[in-house]
């Protein structure tokens, strides 16, 4: 039997939870040789001081993925 909780006047089941841990990041895809040759200019824009770079294009190309692998290398 749950147990019962009343409030004003109405019994309502209360309910338990477990909530579990989040799972880590997903694993990242590999890249492909466009996506690799955008990752190194991107790489060797960050290293020049002052530099800025732009990474552009139609959705689905992968700009995220980049991104993704050049954050990681960042903090290896």
């Amino acid at each position: 039997m749950r147990p019962r909780t009343t409030i004003a006047g109405k019994v309502c089941a209360t309910m338990t939870t477990s909530v579990s841990p989040p799972l880590g990041p997903a694993p990242l895809p590999e890249l492909t040789p466009r996506q690799e040759a955008a990752l190194a200019k991107l790489a060797y824009a960050a290293e020049q001081p002052g530099a800025l770079a732009v990474l552009c294009g139609p959705d689905g190309v992968g700009k995220t993925t980049v991104l993704r692998h050049e954050i990681g290398r960042a903090h290896v």
